[in-house]
């Protein structure tokens, strides 16, 4: 397919509605993929021909250059089909805010092709990490390295220690957190990720020994880039990595979850009660007070994450750590509604849920795998709650 008629460049309707055509052929090949733990190549390589991957690169880059909000329906259409794939599409096509924390020179090399790069990024900060000359000696085991697909790159969060403690980022001597960029063949994969949920987004930990990573291929994971106040450089530089993330994990967690009531909705069209075998369920009227409750609810949750999303994108490299902090907060609650319903759909999903071949007990698991995520930690809720009052937080800036 030529560069010109991809779908990402037509816009993200155009690039919705490709995604939207994959939807059977990836709802049949999901339980596939889930017994193998891994992506189907074909449709792999049918997602990535949509462009998807270059939606959130810069023009200079070569990529569609979209707002961060853009993202959600995008992912959360992947997840109505599978939470896994979606998953792994997620983590691939947010990249591009890690990136855009190097230097241009290094894009440069790194995209010098095109921008269909895959990466990884395991961002639980480790130790092991140590300033060198030149750079920095990497060691160390990373967990939860997700995306099913062979990565050209993996970018690590690392506590980085000086021996010069006038050259660390606080004078108290504290490790400054910094990301690494490392080629994907100088990484070692633990085949370890035996998951309840997310089973084939191969989210295994990662090895790295004594390699060396030069300066220029890392930088400081700050709450904003360095060049968040320029004018004439893509926005994506200009917001934190978490506000950037937050569209595409919520549309993962949205998708999923939708994905679970249109499921049980269309169970209900058959299904008689046990309890009252002389009506179908969708003619009880306790059950119909239940979805048309979740339905209200999953609709309010979304339109939230929709309106948030946006909020913060505008405000860019302006947002306050209250701002940035209140979207995060806004963030952990969607993914707690979205468990709240998914529960209850599961519960109201009856014994057959309890068979391994359930589709709705595969979402569930899926769901509740991703509501793991610190993307998902209410305890956020207490820091928004701390900077509205005025309290002194240390570490507020956030990320």
């Amino acid at each position: 397919m030529q560069e010109d008629v991809l779908p990402v460049y037509q816009g993200p309707k155009a690039l919705l509605s490709a995604l939207k055509s994959l939807h059977g052929e990836i709802t049949t090949a999901s339980q596939r993929m889930e017994t193998a733990g891994e992506m189907d190549q074909i449709i792999f390589q049918k997602i990535v021909s949509t462009g998807l991957l270059r939606a959130l690169h810069p023009k200079n880059l070569g990529g569609a250059e979209y707002e961060a909000p853009d993202m959600l329906p995008l992912i959360e259409e992947i997840a109505k089909a599978d939470g896994s794939t979606a998953w792994s599409f997620m983590v691939a096509a947010e990249v591009p805010a890690l990136f855009q924390r190097l230097p241009d020179q290094v894009l440069k090399q790194v995209f010098s092709s095109d921008c269909d790069v895959l990466a990884r990024a395991p961002l639980t900060p480790k130790p092991g990490t140590k300033a060198v000359d030149g750079g920095f000696l990497v060691n160390g085991t990373w967990p939860l390295a997700s995306g099913s697909y062979k990565a050209d790159w993996f970018i690590v969060s690392a506590l980085v220690f000086r021996d010069d403690l006038e050259k660390t980022a606080k004078a108290s001597g504290a490790p400054e957190l910094r990301l690494l960029l490392i080629p994907g063949d100088q990484v070692e994969l633990q085949d370890n990720w035996k998951s309840i949920g997310l089973r084939s987004t191969e989210s295994n930990d990662v090895k790295i020994e004594n390699i060396f990573v030069p300066e220029e291929h890392s930088a400081i994971f700050s709450a904003n880039s360095p060049h968040a106040y320029e004018l004439d450089i893509p926005e994506i530089r200009k917001i934190s990595f978490y506000s950037t993330m937050g569209p595409l994990h919520l549309g993962v967690i949205l998708g999923i979850t939708r994905a679970m009531l249109d499921e049980l909705v269309e169970h209900a069209q058959t299904k008689r009660p046990f309890l009252n075998p002389s009506i179908i369920l969708r003619d009880d009227p306790n059950f119909q007070q239940k979805i048309g409750s979740m339905e209200i609810r999953l609709s309010a949750a979304r339109a939230f994450a929709i309106s948030a999303s946006h909020e913060i994108w505008k405000l860019g490299g302006t947002a306050s750590p209250l701002q940035r902090t209140k979207y995060r907060a806004a963030t952990a609650y969607v993914h707690d509604e979205c468990s709240k319903i998914g529960t209850e759909v599961f519960r109201l999903g009856g014994t057959t849920v309890l068979y391994n071949d359930s589709l709705l007990q595969r979402r569930f698991r899926d769901l509740t795998t991703a509501c793991q995520h610190i993307m998902g930690n209410p305890d956020i809720g207490g820091s928004y709650g701390a900077l509205t009052l005025g309290a002194d937080l240390a570490g507020a800036d956030g990320l």
